[in-house]
């Protein structure tokens, strides 16, 4: 079987090629795919890998046969992005074959910061704070158990890695991306999504991964100044400026910040990109807080706002058109929504930061002072 002759539009690669290991035991074929398919990985058996895992054959067969897996669904990926991965042709000789080349690592939920749209799945500060102020509070643990972790290093070793993708948590802070690296070639495609706002010097990740020849840095970041302070809490901002500029002085490519359209930032684009002039090896790449949590979805809130917003993504492209080739699609996607409206969002998006400020952090934040024109709806 050549996989790389596989035509149907609906086929996808990543269950042959790609692991995704998340927090809490949980292992897929992609990020983008319904975890409830997959069997889990557990301190006593793994057998992602091995013949005896149904679901993932299964998975397999509907993508030969041209079908949409219930996988699939959720799916918001290019499908044939994990082919850039593979050695062409990719010839597997049964369908319950596996040929490791890409792996998105997500060990654990290690993270100092507690952003208002993360949790305690992706962040041990949150799992701290919920733990404290939530009655009957989940004590789930996010972290993969050491056995299953020597067992994804050993599969790694075995094959030829062509894509490691390092998140988290924050992934500066994980020991076990050290270890990962020891294991990698040097010409391995490494990806990183960081906060960055660790503490650098000494950081022996953050060292490593600066000498190597192709590591695309990747920060979460949307907004600056106090409003970066408040939706990533717990950072500082004069820190995250200092180590953009760290990070931007060691490497030689550009560094992506990977910002999310949503009620933080819709009606602050012009500030954003007047920051990232400053530096030419900045780059955005934009995203939409969709579903989770909703109240932030800023395609679901009044036309006047998004009127505003839509003036405010004209006037970056007018001034940055070499910039803004992300925000054209976010334009068109703002207009196809535009009378698309949810009744009250806005003071459901006041009252849910409200009832996060005061059960969690002691009303020392404050939403309505920061973003004000949505008072005024």
């Amino acid at each position: 079987m050549n996989l790389s002759d596989v035509t149907h539009k609906n086929f996808c690669v990543a269950p042959w090629v790609n692991l995704h290991v998340s927090t809490g035991e949980d292992t897929r074929p992609c990020c983008g795919g319904n975890s409830v398919v997959p069997d889990t990985l557990s301190s006593e058996s793994w057998n992602y890998f091995e013949k005896s895992n149904h679901k993932l054959i299964k998975i397999k067969q509907e993508l030969l046969a041209g079908k949409t897996p219930e996988y699939c669904t959720n799916c918001k990926e290019e499908r044939n992005w994990y082919s850039e991965f593979v050695e062409q042709p990719l010839v597997i000789s049964e369908v319950d074959e596996f040929s490791l080349r890409s792996i998105d690592a997500r060990w654990n939920n290690t993270c100092q910061l507690s952003c208002t749209y993360c949790g305690p799945s992706s962040s041990s500060k949150w799992a701290q704070l919920q733990s404290q102020k939530t009655v009957n509070s989940d004590t789930k643990s996010y972290r993969i158990s050491q056995k299953n972790i020597e067992k994804i290093y050993q599969l790694i070793n075995n094959n030829s890695i062509k894509r490691v993708s390092m998140l988290g948590g924050e992934p500066l802070l994980m020991k076990e991306n050290i270890k990962l690296l020891d294991v990698l070639e040097k010409s391995t495609n490494i990806e990183i999504f960081t906060n960055l706002n660790v503490v650098l010097k000494g950081n022996q990740l953050f060292e490593q991964l600066v000498q190597r020849p192709n590591v695309q840095w990747y920060v979460s970041m949307e907004t600056i100044g106090k409003k970066f302070e408040f939706v990533r809490r717990g950072a500082d901002w004069n820190r995250q400026v200092s180590n953009l500029e760290q990070l931007m002085f060691e490497i030689q490519g550009t560094i992506t910040l990977q910002s999310q359209y949503c009620a933080y930032s819709a009606l602050n684009l012009c500030e954003l990109y007047e920051f990232v002039e400053q530096y030419p090896k900045l780059t955005i790449n934009w995203g939409g807080l969709v579903t989770n949590p909703r109240y932030l979805n800023f395609l679901n809130f009044p036309k006047i706002l998004k009127q505003q917003s839509l003036d405010q993504m004209d006037q970056c492209i007018k001034r940055w058109p070499e910039r803004t080739h992300g925000l054209v699609v976010l334009r068109q996607q703002l207009i196809d929504h535009m009378d698309n409206v949810v009744p009250d969002i806005v003071e459901k998006c006041i009252n849910w930061h409200q009832q996060q400020e005061t059960q969690f952090f002691n009303n020392q934040f404050n939403f309505v002072e920061l973003w004000p024109e949505y008072c005024k709806i």
